[in-house]
């Protein structure tokens, strides 16, 4: 099963749910789709706005591959060793206030921890993501980043 998670930020991401839809008309392979704000209507994936953090969590268990945006779900993805795609939210489309996500997005990918897509070039990204072969702890890391997202 593909995960695909948008978070919960007020803006919608709807390009990430148009791009995991089209994944999912495209392959037999199930797609859980959180959704978020996403004014986007699924087609082909199956989807919800939002749920516990149990069944959240079991969605991610359960994956063969995450794609997430930039947010805490990505460090979580990690944590449990999955492949992970990111597509970060973007300022320019109005998806976020800035691009820290981008900036995110590209930090873990230069340590190989994810691969970096925009939702044109999903499933290439999608093939190309692999287990992440992580040479130490990577808490330090995380513990990092999540003290910088929280400012």
């Amino acid at each position: 099963m593909i995960f695909g998670a948008v978070g919960t930020h007020s803006a919608p991401f709807d390009r990430l749910v148009r791009a995991l839809d089209d994944i999912a008309g495209a392959t037999s392979e199930e797609v859980v789709v959180q959704t978020g704000s996403s004014r986007y209507r699924l087609r082909f994936a199956i989807g919800f706005a939002v749920t516990s953090s149990a069944e959240f969590e079991r969605h991610m268990r359960e994956a063969r591959l995450i794609v997430t945006h930039g947010g805490d779900t990505v460090l979580e993805a990690i944590e449990l060793g999955k492949p992970v795609v990111v597509v970060p939210r973007r300022r320019s489309y109005r998806e976020h206030i800035d691009d820290h996500q981008v900036e995110l997005a590209e930090a873990l990918a230069r340590r190989g921890l994810v691969t970096v897509s925009e939702p044109s070039d999903l499933p290439t990204a999608i093939q190309r993501a692999g287990p992440v072969a992580v040479r130490s702890d990577p808490s330090r890391l995380i513990e990092a980043i999540r003290a910088a997202l929280a400012g």
